[in-house]
């Protein structure tokens, strides 16, 4: 399945925290979850929530850091 768009976005039915990180996304280009929540202010649930949500509807893509394999960058998909 391909990603959305950044214009069709805003047509998902989204929580406000994960329109949040989209925004954080977009101004970013790539996050990890540690810095997706010291940007955003969230706990780390709600991010993990967010980015659950974000991702079951291919708004966004989580890929493992080469650099440490323990983590994930998203990235808008």
């Amino acid at each position: 399945m391909e990603g959305v768009s950044k214009a069709n976005v805003k047509d998902i039915k989204l929580t406000l925290s994960a329109r949040l990180l989209v925004k954080i996304l977009e101004e970013r280009g790539s996050s990890t979850q540690l810095e997706l929540r010291q940007a955003s202010g969230l706990s780390e649930r709600a991010v993990r929530y967010a980015l659950n949500q974000l991702v079951k509807k291919n708004v966004v893509e989580g890929n493992l850091r080469f650099t440490d394999k323990r983590k994930k960058v998203y990235t808008l998909g």
